[in-house]
């Protein structure tokens, strides 16, 4: 209260009745929000000593941070800033190596294929230690196949379709296969008996052989699904046996490796980038995996959690007609309709 307390409003610049002080030592945040990420965010601000950056990478199609349709990333944007990352877009062509500053390196869902030394630029730096989430959906050629045999991850050529009809609950087809199978991982520790759906999904395979990578899968659909090597539009959906691949089926996976005892480098791989667009974000886990995947990159796992629902006012908004209708129905004709029956049952028990 800058009334009661004019000396304290003055020493951390406030004005307003209301406002919220988060402060340590010299440093302090000022906010009107009593929304639980609010008052978290700006303690968050004050006990960091710096900000990290997730690096986006550009130039092949990837999806954009600045787009607000249903396919973009715009939400993604706005929830890393509300978590305190810097965010950066990084074209590796011209860079020519993946900046030092980048704390974790988003791949998220390139149409056009990565070239050659764009690859080895990704390799290079998980080989430093460095933190990357690739994101590859189906039906498209990253050509990433060099990074991911290093880490014991194979990409398949196909599209995961559910026939469980889990998806026709909300509103989607087969081509969204929905997970509830997670892996045991730092990222999934709280998702149980909850959903993430994953839009035209791609399988993946953990396989061995590359050496000092700990491989696991993170996301497995049910039995009820299997990959396609392609659909086409009007396509009739059906299995066939010994051409199709049987569920269950991976499609995220998580693996790390240890170097030198010194630092370890991460990644994580889903067969899917839509799940993270503004369309289905807000879709039970959808919003979590994408946001744990990147604080357990950006070694921030006191970040990880399973975030609050944002609360959403809706009103209704009638006309001078509808107001009319609404209160005759409501104010003259239900009291007239409940004492007509209790009329009618008196008259017929008399």
């Amino acid at each position: 209260d800058p009334n009661q307390r004019p000396e304290m409003a003055r020493q951390y610049k406030v004005r307003r009745m209301g406002d919220i002080v988060v402060a340590v030592g010299d440093r302090s945040e000022i906010i009107n929000d009593t929304a639980e990420q609010a008052v978290t965010n700006a303690i968050l601000k004050v006990t960091r000593d710096s900000l990290k950056t997730v690096c986006f990478v550009e130039g092949h199609g990837e999806k954009s941070l600045s787009d607000a349709q249903s396919s973009g990333y715009s939400t993604v944007e706005q929830r890393l800033k509300d978590e305190n990352y810097l965010l950066k877009t990084v074209l590796l062509a011209r860079e020519q190596q993946v900046p030092s500053e980048c704390a974790a390196l988003v791949v998220a869902g390139p149409k056009q294929p990565v070239t050659p030394p764009e690859t080895a630029m990704i390799g290079k730096y998980l080989d430093g230690g460095g933190k990357a989430l690739l994101l590859l959906d189906s039906e498209t050629g990253p050509q990433l196949d060099d990074v991911l045999r290093s880490w014991n991850i194979q990409a398949g050529d196909n599209v995961v379709l559910d026939v469980s009809g889990v998806g026709q609950m909300f509103g989607a087809g087969p081509e969204y296969p929905v997970v509830s199978d997670y892996g045991s991982h730092t990222i999934t520790k709280d998702f149980g008996h909850t959903m993430s759906v994953f839009p035209l999904a791609r399988a993946l395979k953990v396989t061995s052989g590359a050496g000092g990578a700990n491989t696991a899968a993170l996301l497995t659909t049910s039995e009820n699904s299997y990959a396609k090597e392609k659909i086409t539009p009007g396509q009739q959906i059906k299995f066939e046996p010994g051409k199709d691949q049987k569920g269950p089926l991976t499609i995220g996976a998580t693996s790390s490796k240890n170097l030198d005892g010194k630092k370890e480098a991460r990644l994580v791989v889903i067969g899917d980038s839509d799940f993270a667009s503004n369309g289905v974000f807000k879709f039970q886990r959808n919003a979590d995996l994408f946001l744990n995947s990147v604080n357990w990159l950006a070694e921030e796992e006191d970040l990880i959690s399973i975030r609050p629902k944002t609360v959403s006012s809706r009103s209704v908004t009638m006309s001078a007609s509808q107001q009319r209708t609404f209160f005759l129905l409501s104010v003259a004709f239900m009291p007239l309709a409940v004492i007509g029956s209790g009329i009618y049952i008196w008259w017929k028990r008399r």
